[in-house]
């Protein structure tokens, strides 16, 4: 019942793409992906919408941070971080300390595996090579 309604709001929200400031249609597209619901025709087209417009710093980071906390990324989460790239690496000049510890924090989460994260050497590994 709860994604028939989010189906029916999200079908609802992407008649009025065009209509929202940056902040709603952020707030927005990260209240469905909070709730877990990835309707992937809304999540796209809200993500080409955002493209478009002039993010602040703090938006482009709750947009990053919403897209890569969901584990393991759903396709349509992937999709959408992909096209809301540009607008992250845009915004990393601008970003306070705390909001690029998000994006990095997020970044690793999102792209790291334990497979990749057991590889980096430690400095044990390190000094036994050396030692």
């Amino acid at each position: 019942r709860q994604n028939h309604l989010f189906h029916e709001l999200a079908s609802a929200a992407m008649l009025h793409l065009g209509n929202f400031k940056a902040y709603e249609l952020t707030k927005l597209f990260c209240y469905f992906i909070n709730c877990n619901f990835f309707h992937e025709e809304f999540l796209l087209t809200a993500a080409r919408a955002l493209q478009a417009m002039t993010l602040k710093p703090n938006q482009a980071v709750t947009l990053f941070v919403a897209l890569t906390r969901t584990v393991p990324q759903p396709p349509t989460a992937k999709a959408a971080l992909l096209v809301l790239l540009p607008k992250f690496s845009a915004a990393l000049g601008d970003l306070r300390k705390d909001e690029f510890v998000q994006l990095v924090c997020g970044a690793a989460i999102s792209f790291c595996n334990e497979q990749a994260i057991g590889q980096l050497p430690t400095e044990d590994r390190s000094e036994a090579k050396h030692g």
